[in-house]
Protein backbone atom coordinates (compact mmCIF):
# COMPACT_ATOMS: atom_id res chain seq x y z
CA UNK A 1 0.00 0.00 0.00
CA UNK A 2 1.30 3.48 -0.84
CA UNK A 3 -0.51 5.53 1.54
CA UNK A 4 1.00 8.03 3.59
CA UNK A 5 -0.16 8.40 7.42
CA UNK A 6 -0.94 11.88 7.74
CA UNK A 7 0.11 14.27 10.74
CA UNK A 8 -1.53 15.82 13.27
CA UNK A 9 -3.43 18.74 12.27
CA UNK A 10 -2.23 22.57 12.88
CA UNK A 11 -4.83 24.02 14.99
CA UNK A 12 -5.22 26.60 13.13
CA UNK A 13 -6.68 24.21 10.50
CA UNK A 14 -8.82 22.18 12.81
CA UNK A 15 -11.69 24.56 12.56
CA UNK A 16 -11.73 24.21 8.39
CA UNK A 17 -11.17 20.79 8.98
CA UNK A 18 -14.34 19.19 11.61
CA UNK A 19 -16.19 22.03 8.90
CA UNK A 20 -15.39 19.72 5.87
CA UNK A 21 -15.10 16.81 7.99
CA UNK A 22 -19.09 17.12 8.57
CA UNK A 23 -19.88 18.11 4.93
CA UNK A 24 -17.80 15.27 3.71
CA UNK A 25 -20.15 12.83 5.72
CA UNK A 26 -23.31 13.32 3.26
CA UNK A 27 -21.26 14.48 0.12
CA UNK A 28 -21.32 12.30 -2.10
CA UNK A 29 -25.29 12.26 -2.57
CA UNK A 30 -23.54 14.95 -5.06
CA UNK A 31 -22.83 11.54 -7.29
CA UNK A 32 -26.34 10.93 -7.95
CA UNK A 33 -27.00 14.72 -9.20
CA UNK A 34 -26.56 15.01 -13.26
CA UNK A 35 -25.28 18.13 -12.69
CA UNK A 36 -22.18 16.95 -10.85
CA UNK A 37 -21.77 14.23 -12.98
CA UNK A 38 -21.02 15.79 -16.09
CA UNK A 39 -18.72 18.32 -13.94
CA UNK A 40 -16.70 14.94 -13.21
CA UNK A 41 -17.12 14.11 -16.85
CA UNK A 42 -15.68 17.51 -18.01
CA UNK A 43 -12.63 16.95 -16.00
CA UNK A 44 -12.52 13.81 -17.54
CA UNK A 45 -12.81 15.01 -21.22
CA UNK A 46 -10.11 17.97 -20.10
CA UNK A 47 -7.30 16.17 -18.46
CA UNK A 48 -7.78 12.39 -20.77
CA UNK A 49 -6.86 10.40 -17.65
CA UNK A 50 -4.83 7.11 -18.59
CA UNK A 51 -1.73 4.65 -18.12
CA UNK A 52 1.56 6.43 -17.48
CA UNK A 53 0.04 9.67 -16.50
CA UNK A 54 0.86 10.90 -13.12
CA UNK A 55 -1.86 12.70 -11.85
CA UNK A 56 -2.40 15.30 -8.72
CA UNK A 57 -5.87 15.42 -7.21
CA UNK A 58 -5.37 18.80 -4.76
CA UNK A 59 -7.71 18.73 -2.43
CA UNK A 60 -9.29 15.58 -3.36
CA UNK A 61 -12.20 15.49 -0.71
CA UNK A 62 -14.05 12.18 -1.24
CA UNK A 63 -12.07 10.89 -3.67
CA UNK A 64 -14.87 10.94 -6.72
CA UNK A 65 -13.02 12.51 -9.38
CA UNK A 66 -9.60 10.45 -8.48
CA UNK A 67 -12.12 6.86 -8.74
CA UNK A 68 -12.66 7.64 -12.44
CA UNK A 69 -9.17 8.72 -13.15
CA UNK A 70 -7.71 5.45 -11.76
CA UNK A 71 -10.47 3.20 -13.29
CA UNK A 72 -8.85 5.00 -16.41
CA UNK A 73 -5.53 3.56 -15.60
CA UNK A 74 -4.06 6.98 -14.49
CA UNK A 75 -1.90 6.53 -11.08
CA UNK A 76 -3.40 9.43 -9.07
CA UNK A 77 -2.10 11.17 -5.58
CA UNK A 78 -4.41 12.81 -3.48
CA UNK A 79 -4.28 15.55 -0.71
CA UNK A 80 -6.51 17.04 1.64
CA UNK A 81 -5.70 18.89 4.84
CA UNK A 82 -9.30 17.01 6.66
CA UNK A 83 -7.88 13.36 7.76
CA UNK A 84 -11.14 12.03 7.76
CA UNK A 85 -11.76 12.70 3.82
CA UNK A 86 -8.21 10.93 2.87
CA UNK A 87 -9.93 7.77 5.13
CA UNK A 88 -13.13 8.03 2.75
CA UNK A 89 -10.88 7.80 -0.04
CA UNK A 90 -8.51 5.01 1.27
CA UNK A 91 -11.83 2.94 1.97
CA UNK A 92 -12.49 3.79 -2.03
CA UNK A 93 -9.01 3.42 -3.52
CA UNK A 94 -6.74 1.51 -0.50
CA UNK A 95 -3.77 1.46 -3.18
CA UNK A 96 -4.04 4.93 -3.58
CA UNK A 97 -1.57 7.08 -2.92
CA UNK A 98 -2.57 9.76 -0.09
CA UNK A 99 -1.03 12.31 0.96
CA UNK A 100 -1.74 15.12 4.05
CA UNK A 101 -1.15 18.31 2.45
CA UNK A 102 -1.98 22.32 3.57
CA UNK A 103 -2.56 24.07 0.32
CA UNK A 104 -1.74 27.04 1.72
CA UNK A 105 2.01 26.02 2.12
CA UNK A 106 4.96 24.05 0.40
CA UNK A 107 3.16 20.81 -1.57
CA UNK A 108 4.85 17.90 0.01
CA UNK A 109 6.43 16.81 -3.62
CA UNK A 110 9.66 17.78 -5.84
CA UNK A 111 8.86 20.05 -8.72
CA UNK A 112 7.53 18.87 -12.46
CA UNK A 113 6.52 15.52 -10.21
CA UNK A 114 2.61 15.15 -12.33
CA UNK A 115 1.37 15.14 -15.59
CA UNK A 116 -1.50 16.64 -14.66
CA UNK A 117 -3.51 18.29 -12.08
CA UNK A 118 -6.77 18.42 -10.79
CA UNK A 119 -8.24 20.98 -7.99
CA UNK A 120 -12.15 21.30 -7.94
CA UNK A 121 -13.72 23.60 -5.53
CA UNK A 122 -11.04 24.44 -3.13
CA UNK A 123 -9.11 27.49 -3.87
CA UNK A 124 -12.01 29.82 -3.30
CA UNK A 125 -12.57 28.18 0.31
CA UNK A 126 -8.38 29.71 0.65
CA UNK A 127 -7.36 33.03 2.05
CA UNK A 128 -6.02 35.28 -0.52
CA UNK A 129 -2.24 35.06 0.68
CA UNK A 130 -2.90 31.23 0.95
CA UNK A 131 -4.59 31.57 -2.56
CA UNK A 132 -1.64 32.95 -4.08
CA UNK A 133 0.47 30.29 -2.52
CA UNK A 134 -1.58 26.93 -3.78
CA UNK A 135 -1.54 28.38 -7.11
CA UNK A 136 2.19 28.64 -7.32
CA UNK A 137 2.60 25.10 -5.78
CA UNK A 138 0.30 23.74 -8.19
CA UNK A 139 2.01 25.11 -11.15
CA UNK A 140 5.58 24.32 -9.58
CA UNK A 141 4.89 20.73 -9.19
CA UNK A 142 3.23 20.19 -12.34
CA UNK A 143 5.72 19.63 -15.51
CA UNK A 144 6.30 21.49 -18.42
CA UNK A 145 3.55 21.53 -20.81
CA UNK A 146 1.66 19.79 -18.03
CA UNK A 147 -2.28 20.73 -17.82
CA UNK A 148 -4.44 21.54 -15.08
CA UNK A 149 -8.18 21.99 -14.56
CA UNK A 150 -9.07 24.04 -11.66
CA UNK A 151 -12.41 24.76 -10.73
CA UNK A 152 -13.60 27.41 -8.18
CA UNK A 153 -17.53 29.05 -7.31
CA UNK A 154 -18.39 31.95 -9.58
CA UNK A 155 -19.51 34.93 -8.51
CA UNK A 156 -23.50 34.77 -6.80
CA UNK A 157 -22.86 31.21 -6.66
CA UNK A 158 -26.76 29.71 -5.99
CA UNK A 159 -26.75 26.18 -4.68
CA UNK A 160 -30.61 26.62 -5.46
CA UNK A 161 -30.07 27.00 -9.16
CA UNK A 162 -28.38 23.88 -8.89
CA UNK A 163 -30.88 22.15 -7.07
CA UNK A 164 -33.89 23.06 -9.90
CA UNK A 165 -31.16 22.62 -12.84
CA UNK A 166 -30.30 18.83 -11.32
CA UNK A 167 -34.10 18.43 -11.03
CA UNK A 168 -34.90 19.76 -14.88
CA UNK A 169 -32.37 17.49 -16.01
CA UNK A 170 -33.36 14.40 -14.02
CA UNK A 171 -36.67 14.92 -15.84
CA UNK A 172 -35.26 15.29 -19.23
CA UNK A 173 -33.18 11.80 -18.85
CA UNK A 174 -35.71 9.53 -17.27
CA UNK A 175 -38.92 11.51 -16.49
CA UNK A 176 -41.17 13.15 -14.01
CA UNK A 177 -41.37 10.30 -11.85
CA UNK A 178 -38.04 9.53 -11.40
CA UNK A 179 -37.57 13.73 -10.52
CA UNK A 180 -40.27 13.32 -7.92
CA UNK A 181 -38.78 9.94 -6.55
CA UNK A 182 -35.38 11.97 -6.66
CA UNK A 183 -36.63 14.96 -5.15
CA UNK A 184 -37.92 12.85 -1.99
CA UNK A 185 -35.08 10.10 -2.03
CA UNK A 186 -32.66 12.46 -1.24
CA UNK A 187 -34.64 15.24 0.21
CA UNK A 188 -32.83 15.06 3.59
CA UNK A 189 -29.19 14.75 2.41
CA UNK A 190 -30.02 17.78 -0.14
CA UNK A 191 -31.56 19.83 2.96
CA UNK A 192 -27.58 19.16 4.68
CA UNK A 193 -26.06 20.52 1.43
CA UNK A 194 -27.91 23.00 0.98
CA UNK A 195 -27.53 24.66 5.02
CA UNK A 196 -23.52 23.70 4.28
CA UNK A 197 -23.62 25.78 1.18
CA UNK A 198 -25.28 28.63 2.92
CA UNK A 199 -22.56 28.57 5.43
CA UNK A 200 -20.06 28.37 2.83
CA UNK A 201 -21.71 31.61 1.01
CA UNK A 202 -21.86 33.52 4.78
CA UNK A 203 -18.05 32.59 4.42
CA UNK A 204 -17.61 34.29 1.03
CA UNK A 205 -19.85 37.06 2.51
CA UNK A 206 -17.47 37.76 4.94
CA UNK A 207 -14.73 37.93 2.94
CA UNK A 208 -13.04 34.59 4.31
CA UNK A 209 -13.35 32.96 1.10
CA UNK A 210 -13.65 34.21 -2.74
CA UNK A 211 -16.04 33.72 -5.64
CA UNK A 212 -14.73 34.36 -8.87
CA UNK A 213 -15.07 36.03 -12.49
CA UNK A 214 -13.65 34.44 -15.68
CA UNK A 215 -11.34 37.65 -15.07
CA UNK A 216 -10.38 37.22 -11.77
CA UNK A 217 -9.81 33.11 -11.96
CA UNK A 218 -7.33 33.87 -15.08
CA UNK A 219 -5.51 36.55 -13.46
CA UNK A 220 -4.90 34.33 -9.88
CA UNK A 221 -3.81 31.68 -12.48
CA UNK A 222 -1.55 33.83 -14.47
CA UNK A 223 0.09 35.49 -11.52
CA UNK A 224 1.32 31.41 -10.20
CA UNK A 225 2.64 30.94 -13.20
CA UNK A 226 0.35 28.97 -15.64
CA UNK A 227 -1.21 30.32 -19.17
CA UNK A 228 -4.77 29.87 -18.95
CA UNK A 229 -6.56 28.16 -22.28
CA UNK A 230 -10.12 29.13 -20.98
CA UNK A 231 -12.52 29.38 -18.44
CA UNK A 232 -16.06 27.72 -19.41
CA UNK A 233 -19.23 27.22 -16.81
CA UNK A 234 -19.41 24.26 -15.51
CA UNK A 235 -22.04 22.71 -12.49
CA UNK A 236 -25.32 24.16 -13.68
CA UNK A 237 -23.22 27.34 -14.79
CA UNK A 238 -22.55 28.25 -11.09
CA UNK A 239 -19.12 27.05 -10.85
CA UNK A 240 -15.88 28.18 -13.81
CA UNK A 241 -13.39 25.48 -14.59
CA UNK A 242 -10.19 27.04 -15.93
CA UNK A 243 -8.09 25.27 -18.21
CA UNK A 244 -4.38 26.20 -17.85
CA UNK A 245 -0.68 24.96 -18.33
CA UNK A 246 2.70 25.35 -17.09
CA UNK A 247 4.44 26.97 -20.00
CA UNK A 248 6.87 23.98 -21.63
Amino acid sequence: MSTTEAPASSPGLRPAAEFWRKYFQFYDTLNNAIPYQRMLDRHIEVLEPKAGDRILDAGTGTGNLAVRMKDLGATVVGTDFCDDALDMVRAKLPEMELQFADLTESIPYPDASFDKIACINVIYTLPPEGQEVAVRELCRVLRPGGVAAITVFGVDFNSLKVYWETLRQQKVEFGWASAMRFSVEHSYNTARILYYVRKIRQQEASGAYTFYTPDSITALLERGGFEVDSVEPIFADECLMAVARRPA
